[in-house]
């Protein structure tokens, strides 16, 4: 049966005249088969804009540390509810969450502490999967929302990392303001330290302040090397978010005040690329948290990556960096630093592993804690959750 014709005039403001016209006048059978390689086209180019484009896929988030939760909610939840927000906006956004809270000491933001100087130092740092910029600040004072800083830098994609009072200067320019960064509580953390400091730098700088107060506070403290961490849950480390986009980009930001009672000018793994954080969205990403100068010496973030670029799973990859760190150190007769890693393939598969049954307690025991292992959130299938992890 001879095949219908189409209506010229229904089509012709979607397909030009001249097509239409020489589709008419060929024969029935190649109708049929000029019909089928024009269906065969829109499909492939239909499939292919979805995959690439109008496919959205859940978002997917991991922040270390439990207090990362906030971050990582916040995160997540501005990926779904607005579909123009891009994932660095996202991430900046989550972390600035953790910046502004001087409620816990997270050694992030207002929650941090000073220098042994009595000044607050932060550092930040932001990288894209997708185009591979970076940005950080690094000894950045008297700006309370680093992480924006950073991605302005990332953003500009001109300068990667800039240092003390050119990072100051830079984030002036961008319009941001200045303002005391140092929390009452950390204030107050520091007369009580300073009032017992001696001038041997090589002493533990948090040993001297829990002296003073251990007697008056409900805090304990564990000794590890050279630092006296307050073994609460709110005392953590670096910050670090890790974000899948909708359409599959990834992207990693890390926001910290450092070492508590820092040297001046130390600068720690968190805004280093490739230790504390590295992403590509080739690969996936990951990002460090814990004694940075012990991050530092292994490239742990990027060695992550490259291992995840190999199909390795995140899990699989970071115990194998954490298991490497151990092995290097032993050999060496040297003890295990702290160091947690967390991770996240191109799939949007997670990991993480961590030293911490092997070092210090980092909190004490409680009924949400275990104190030998590494907390860190996870926001997937719609629903944010605490995992916990060691490499044990």
């Amino acid at each position: 049966m001879k095949p219908s014709t189409p209506n010229p005039s229904s089509i012709y403001s979607i397909i030009p005249k001249r097509i239409i016209d020489d589709f008419i006048n060929l024969t029935p059978q190649n109708q049929y088969i000029t019909g089928g390689v024009i269906l065969a086209g829109v499909l492939i180019v239909g499939v292919t804009k979805v995959l690439k484009n109008d496919y959205k896929k859940p978002p997917i988030v991991i922040a270390t540390w439990r207090f990362g939760e906030v971050a990582c909610k916040t995160t997540a939840r501005l990926l779904i509810d607005d579909e123009d927000m891009s994932v660095a906006e996202a991430v900046e956004t989550g972390i600035h969450k953790i910046e502004l809270d001087d409620t816990i000491r997270s050694h992030v933001g207002f929650g941090g502490l000073p220098n042994a100087k009595g000044i607050m130092e932060h550092e930040a740092a932001m990288m894209d999967g997708r185009t591979l910029n970076v940005g950080a600040v690094v000894g950045l004072q008297s700006i309370g929302c680093p992480i924006k800083v950073a991605r302005c830098l990332m953003r500009e994609n001109d300068i990667n990392i800039l240092f003390g009072k050119g990072a100051l200067d830079y984030a002036l320019k961008q319009g941001f303001q200045k303002e005391m960064t140092i929390s009452e509580r950390a204030s107050e953390d520091f007369d009580r330290w300073r009032s017992s400091y001696h001038g041997d730098e090589e002493l533990n700088v948090l040993a001297l302040l829990a002296r003073d107060i251990v007697s008056s506070s409900n805090v304990s403290f564990t000794y590890h090397q050279k630092e006296f961490i307050p073994n609460t849950q709110e005392s953590h480390d670096t910050l670090a978010v890790i974000a899948m986009g909708p359409n599959g980009d990834i992207v990693v930001g890390t926001s910290t005040s450092g070492s508590p009672f820092k040297s001046e000018g130390r600068v720690g793994d968190a805004p280093l690329v490739g230790s504390g954080f590295y992403a590509d969205n080739n690969a996936g990403a990951a990002a460090a948290s814990g004694d940075g100068e012990e991050i530092m010496k292994f490239c742990v973030s990027h060695t992550i990556v490259e291992l995840m670029r190999e199909g390795m799973h995140p899990s699989t990859a970071c115990k194998k960096v954490i298991s490497r760190i151990k092995e290097a150190r032993i050999v060496r007769g040297q003890s295990i630093p702290l160091i947690n890693v967390i991770a996240m393939d191109k799939y949007g598969r997670t990991g993480a592993s961590s030293t911490i049954s092997h070092s210090r307690p980092f909190v004490q025991p409680d009924a949400t804690t275990n104190p030998h292992a590494f907390q860190y959130a996870v926001w997937e299938d719609g629903k944010c959750q605490i995992h916990e992890t060691s490499d044990s």
